[in-house]
């Protein structure tokens, strides 16, 4: 079966579209603006975090390595992640197909700076 979602979110004034995996294939999302990373908060970064099992998931993760996403989700079990900050130079969220993943009420943050 394949599913599709559209997130919206504010940062700022920009506003994002956020394709969701989808069964077929790896997606990827893509910022229209970049934002200033003033904006981003000065709070302590967990390395690029890679799921394995279903659950939820909460904290701040940062990637600065553009080939390394700063969440990788790698099952088909059931992914919530809420109330992160996530700080990347490259993808963000990826998964793989037959991902089952909700996001919501997450910050993210483009670092072009360093990517």
């Amino acid at each position: 079966m394949k599913t599709t979602f559209l997130f919206l979110f504010f940062l700022g004034s920009v506003l994002y579209f956020l394709p969701a995996c989808e069964s077929s294939q790896n997606k990827e999302a893509v910022a229209d603006t970049a934002v200033d990373l003033s904006s981003v908060p000065a709070v302590k970064y967990q390395e690029p975090l890679v799921i394995k099992k279903g659950g939820t998931y909460t904290g701040n993760y940062k990637s600065i390595n553009s080939e390394i996403p700063a969440i990788w989700v790698q099952t088909n079990e059931p992914v919530e992640i809420t109330g992160c900050i996530i700080v990347s130079t490259g993808d963000m969220i990826k998964c793989n197909g037959g991902t089952n993943l909700k996001i919501h009420h997450n910050s993210l943050y483009f670092d072009a700076a360093t990517g």
